[in-house]
């Protein structure tokens, strides 16, 4: 019978990759979700605003889907990094369905006011 070996504790390097990946994901995360108050005027809204004109420029009359998925992929992202890397970095389990679907529909429910947004006017494509 073999005797199991304790692996040594990692060292100072190892424990800084360990973090540094996971904590990297967690903040691009923290970034693009909607739980940051700032987010959606400075990364998520110009991020879809660019991606609805890019799907616009290729494809004429499609600025409000394009703008609509990248929005909502956009906040959808960054929950789904939030929660992988805070699972890591705290050395829980990866995320279960349950707060996968919640995910799903606390971005479903922010796309749904973007689309009023765009609606009412607020919100328009670029004249190509």
């Amino acid at each position: 019978m073999l005797d199991e070996k304790k692996l040594p504790p990692p060292n100072g390097v190892a424990k800084f990759k360990q973090r540094f990946f996971p904590g990297l994901v967690f903040a691009i995360g923290y970034i693009l979700s909607p739980l940051s108050w700032w987010n959606d005027i400075f990364i998520n809204l110009p991020l879809a605003w660019l991606i609805g004109n890019a799907a616009n420029f290729f494809i004429p009359g499609s600025f409000e889907i394009g703008m609509i998925g990248g929005y909502w992929l956009s906040n959808l992202a960054g929950i789904l990094f939030m929660l992988w890397g805070g699972s890591r970095l705290l050395g829980k389990q990866p995320p279960q369905k349950r707060e996968l679907w919640i995910s799903v529909a606390v971005s479903l429910l922010y796309t749904a006011g973007l689309y009023l947004l765009m609606r009412w006017g607020m919100v328009k494509p670029l004249a190509f």
